[in-house]
């Protein structure tokens, strides 16, 4: 498997914390990042399911709602091998991050 996309680092950090459906997931990330990413739904739910194939991710269909008999939500949690792949990520990613924000930047 090649390196984490941007999307799935941002939806394995989400995930870390709990069972989401598709929805929570976007809105998650957003304020994870503080508004300044947004994930569209239609590139959401392809990363979901993309992620879903390699095993970083496992999806679930929850009960039919009551207020919308006909919707069903799917619900992500992250595998204990996207639990592992998400921390290699960071391990790489940290000194790097840390050095850029120790010289004030890009030169």
């Amino acid at each position: 498997m090649g390196p984490l996309t941007q999307n799935e680092i941002l939806i394995l950090a989400v995930l870390r914390s709990g069972e989401r459906y598709g929805r929570e997931v976007m809105e998650q990330v957003e304020a994870l990042t503080k508004g300044r990413y947004r994930l569209s739904l239609g590139g959401l739910y392809t990363t979901l399911h993309r992620m879903e194939k390699k095993g970083l991710l496992s999806g679930r269909w929850g009960d039919r709602r009551s207020e919308e008999p006909y919707a069903q939500r799917r619900y992500y949690r992250i595998s204990g091998f996207g639990q592992r792949v998400l921390a290699e990520a960071e391990a790489a990613l940290t000194p790097a991050l840390r050095s850029v924000r120790t010289s004030g930047g890009a030169g």
